[in-house]
């Protein structure tokens, strides 16, 4: 039972075995999210344009948690050309920094994770300082599988940036009245980098660790189609030919240390041991060949055909 007898907090003071209220909501404040749009579109008859730059900016109810700044770029645009050539445009690009996301669930990493084993008999202020004066977490607990969370929070850092250009331009051309083509490419490239940094002489992790990583993506798709479409009295008729050509590529590199030489260095040369590095690249092409027809008689039986092959 908690009858006010003396004991020691992480600081080393001497504090009384009491219920402390608040212990858990301490630790948490009022998250932010903050979304600014600014934009300006035109159209007439023929033609439309719009152009917008959204920012966000949020963080997370733990501080210096999913530190988020965000940037987001669109163009879209689309232009009749003497009724039978249309033009349409569309651009999206977006930068994305995340700072200490945070790690979920049950991860040792995770500040909630060591918070919710917290007993009563702790108050939150009572886990700082959180480190020594050599700079070591203290563990006044003798439990090294519990972290203070303090220490994850200010020690420990991860960040991490991308980059993704999304667009397409599509054109349509009516042939005829039933007869149209259209053809279209399309793109979806993305970059990005980032690192995970564990300090060193944390009650978990006494020697540290971190790693780093690189990402960059492209897919590109190239389709044409030939659509036909005609109603004869009772009778209609579609039918569709295209061709499409995807590609891929991705490109990764990672390179990693499983313990730091000294405290506050976030870099890969700061190794007390082996540095580990590996790099992968994955390249596709996909093929496809495509028909489809329709036939149908007074808007209730109709007769479907299709066919389709890919190769790679």
């Amino acid at each position: 039972p908690m009858l006010g007898q003396p004991f020691a907090t992480y600081a080393g003071t001497l504090k009384t075995y009491v219920p402390q209220n608040n212990n858990i909501s301490d630790l948490y404040r009022d998250a932010f999210t903050g979304v600014q749009n600014l934009s300006f579109s035109k159209s007439d008859k023929t033609s439309s344009l719009r152009l917008s730059y959204t920012l966000t900016n949020a963080n997370d109810v733990i501080e210096k948690q999913n530190v988020r700044t965000k940037h987001n770029f669109s163009f879209n645009a689309s232009r009749e050309i003497k009724s039978k050539l249309t033009l349409e445009a569309r651009l999206q690009y977006t930068i994305d920094d995340v700072q200490n996301r945070v790690y979920r669930n049950m991860n040792p990493n995770s500040p909630m994770n060591s918070h919710i084993y917290l007993t009563r008999s702790v108050a939150v202020n009572d886990m700082k300082p959180w480190a020594d004066a050599d700079g070591n977490s203290f563990n006044s607990t003798n439990i090294s599988a519990i972290e203070n969370p303090y220490w994850l929070i200010n020690e420990n850092y991860n960040e991490d940036k991308k980059n993704r250009l999304i667009g397409g331009v599509t054109s349509t051309y009516k042939i005829t009245k039933e007869l149209k083509f259209r053809a279209q490419i399309a793109t979806d490239i993305a970059s990005g980098d980032g690192f995970v940094y564990i300090e060193k002489g944390g009650n978990r992790a006494r020697f540290g660790s971190y790693n780093n990583f690189t990402q960059n993506q492209q897919n590109w798709n190239t389709e044409g189609l030939l659509m036909f479409n005609k109603q004869v009295k009772d009778f209609s008729l579609s039918a569709l030919l295209g061709g499409n050509l995807r590609s891929n590529r991705q490109f990764q590199t990672t390179a990693a240390i499983a313990s730091l030489a000294e405290q506050n260095n976030m870099s890969i040369t700061n190794s007390a041991g082996q540095q580990v590095a590996s790099e992968k690249l994955t390249r596709y092409k996909v093929n496809s060949l495509f028909a489809t027809t329709s036939v149908g008689y007074k808007k209730y039986l109709y007769l479907d055909l299709t066919a389709r092959n890919d190769w790679s």
